[in-house]
């Protein structure tokens, strides 16, 4: 004879496991909007509100990009990948101070964080052999 007990249990854990994926979807999806409104909002405000500087620092962003793209493809030595990681991070540290000088403090202190990440970046990484 069944024990209708475990049944019951096999049932309320199926549906336990199910509510409780639902929540992670939920809680990653309200993770990733998040984010993506902290990435866009700045962004949004630069292209508004200072256009000049927004368009300064488009150019000079896909232009480090670039360099970076084309150094790392043609595998340089160690020393040359860490003077283009400290360029990024003087490159993020322009683009703070100079949204601070024109009153966007969020891009401002986004632009510090990414200044920050580089940097920590900078001294994680382990030198890479040719």
């Amino acid at each position: 004879m069944t024990d209708y007990r475990d049944i019951f249990r096999s049932i309320l854990a199926g549906y336990g496991n199910f509510f409780r994926n639902l929540l992670r979807f939920f809680l990653a999806a309200i993770i990733i909007a998040l984010t993506a409104a902290i990435i866009a909002f700045p962004l949004w405000f630069l292209a508004i509100q200072h256009t000049a500087l927004y368009s300064r620092l488009l150019i000079v962003c896909t232009l480090a990009w670039l360099a970076y793209r084309s150094v790392r493809r043609r595998h340089l030595p160690v020393l040359l990948l860490r003077t283009l990681h400290a360029g990024g991070i003087l490159l993020a540290v322009y683009a703070a101070v100079a949204a601070f000088i024109y009153g966007a403090v969020l891009p401002g202190i986004l632009s510090a964080a990414l200044g920050l990440l580089l940097f920590g970046l900078l001294i994680r990484r382990k030198p890479e052999r040719a």
